[in-house]
């Protein structure tokens, strides 16, 4: 989504340089820009962390097909700019909303029908938005080369797809502008030989699209499509075309007609269907999302006296709920079970808007707390569950008693209850360190996307504990046995985020045994 707004408002930009340098000139410059702030940003991150930038074979061939195809894509736009208008041009160049999910079809991936009606919906937003009358009737080279490039960019959205899963989207979109750049050079020297005062002209634009387009949007792409699937994300990204008019109404005071009016809405709601779930069962509803996504905002602060009263409320469910919460393994297996327990406090004004007035109760978002409770059971400990709530809303998981994931809690009230504990996140999950690091601990926990791995889904916590030789995840409605905690992470695929390795004794003791 940022991605989209910050294209929306870069596109006049864009269009604007075009009057003064060519399309391969104006590619090569703004791909410098990229290059530096992208270069920078990562020297900076390597001083910060301590770690020395490594670029593997799968960053090289990823950067390497991602800058050629992006290379094309951008050299057609530019050039069609150049005799077309701009709203002919947007149009054109985001056929690829369709062309997208037809590509993952013929790549043999999976698309549920409505992300085909909502694509088809997009379009037709978008054409309210571009155009006045009948624009279309007439068909000018620049329309052509228009269409050459959505080709390109549906391809690039498919190779984005392949490659980021195995690559850190920040190098990604360094390597695939440096790409960009030594392919633009050669054909701007010898075709549109620029001069220092055409490029001074086009400087403003220059900045702009190379800092904001290339250097920071196309990142945002990268680093969004590891979670997004192609088809939602051009959905989404079609969005620069509502944002470039959002763009005019507060930059250049151009309000909108109906008839763009109706293109917004009918974009927007083509979005909010293609993130809406497919079955109740594999996502959160979009309601229990947004709810979750902003709760934090909403909530108040837990004082003791509340905190002690919640706690005897949920010792008396607790005694109650034990037996049928748990099987022959002591593990809590559903969530729903929970609901008579109190966890958290919501706050009069989030109680009201999501939870029909009712008091927030523990099976509303306790998926933290249950992954550290199947962990200890692991290990061999029998812990209070109401304590382990009562510890979590108090200095933990609910800050304050609020919602809000936060694996590093996890594993910081691990350790203050003596174990010993480790964690993998971002770009080291996909690695070969998965499997050396799993193997120096005895149970796991994992942050990752829930199911269907959509933005608005939101994040769930499970255990991993050993089972049967092998390995199996603790509520997630998943009864497989894997031969390891590392095939149980990447049966996540590029919705793992956060790791704990958990074991028992200290650090030091590891390593003496």
């Amino acid at each position: 989504m940022l991605c989209a707004m910050i294209w929306g408002s870069s596109f006049v930009a864009q269009s604007v340089g075009m009057d003064f340098i060519g399309p391969f000139t104006f590619q090569c410059i703004r791909s410098v820009l990229a290059v530096t702030v992208l270069g920078l940003f990562l020297l900076i991150r390597c001083a910060v962390s301590g770690e020395k930038l490594r670029i593997t074979r799968a960053d090289l061939k990823g950067g390497l097909a991602c800058g050629a195809v992006l290379s094309c894509a951008s050299w057609f736009q530019n050039a069609g700019l150049r005799t077309t208008s701009a709203g002919k041009a947007a149009f054109i160049t985001a056929l690829y909303i369709i062309l997208v999910p037809f590509l993952s079809v013929v790549l043999k991936k999976k698309v549920p029908g409505k992300l085909f009606v909502c694509a088809f919906a997009a379009l037709v937003g978008l054409y309210f938005l571009s155009f006045s009358g009948n624009e279309l009737s007439q068909v000018d080279p620049g329309d052509l080369q228009c269409l050459v490039c959505s080709l390109f960019f549906a391809t690039h959205i498919m190779l984005v797809d392949h490659f980021v899963k195995k690559t850190d989207g920040v190098l990604l979109s360094f390597l695939q502008f440096f790409v960009s750049a030594v392919l633009s050079l050669l054909p701007m020297l010898v075709a549109e030989h620029p001069t220092t005062a055409s490029v001074y002209d086009a400087g403003p634009s220059l900045l702009y699209s190379g800092i904001m387009s290339c250097g920071v949007a196309y990142t945002l792409q990268l680093v969004g499509q590891r979670y997004a699937e192609p088809a939602v994300a051009t959905i989404l990204m079609s969005l620069e075309s509502v944002f470039s008019v959002l763009t005019g109404i507060i930059i250049l005071k151009q309000f909108p007609t109906g008839r763009e009016w109706i293109g917004c809405a009918v974009m927007f709601a083509a979005v909010v269907g293609s993130e809406l779930p497919e079955k109740e069962k594999d996502a959160y509803s979009l309601k229990d999302a947004v709810a979750l996504g902003t709760m934090n905002l909403l909530s108040g602060s837990m004082s003791k006296a509340k905190s002690a009263r919640q706690y005897e409320i949920n010792e008396k469910s607790w005694g109650e709920l034990r037996e049928k919460a748990q099987d022959s393994f002591g593990y809590i297996e559903r969530q729903k079970m929970l609901s008579g327990m109190r966890y958290g406090h919501a706050g009069k004004l989030a109680e009201r808007l999501f939870f029909n007035g009712r008091r927030m109760d523990a099976a509303d978002n306790t998926c933290e707390v249950i992954a550290d409770y199947n962990v200890r059971i692991a290990l061999g400990e029998i812990p209070d569950f109401p304590k382990l709530l009562k510890l979590y809303a108090e200095d933990g998981i609910c800050f304050g008693g609020r919602f809000g994931s936060n694996p590093k809690k996890i594993e910081e009230t691990l350790k203050k209850s003596g174990y010993r504990t480790g964690h993998l996140s971002g770009r080291a999950l996909f690695s070969g360190a998965l499997d050396t690091f799993a193997e120096g601990y005895d149970a796991w926990i994992l942050t990752a996307y829930n199911r269907g791995h959509r933005l608005l889904s939101m994040i769930h916590t499970v255990a991993i504990v050993k089972k049967d030789g092998g390995c199996s995840v603790k509520n997630a409605g998943d009864d497989r046995v894997y031969e390891s905690p590392a095939a149980a992470v990447r049966a996540f695929g590029g919705a793992a985020l956060y790791l704990i390795g958990v074991g028992k004794g200290s650090e030091t003791e590891s390593r003496k045994s």
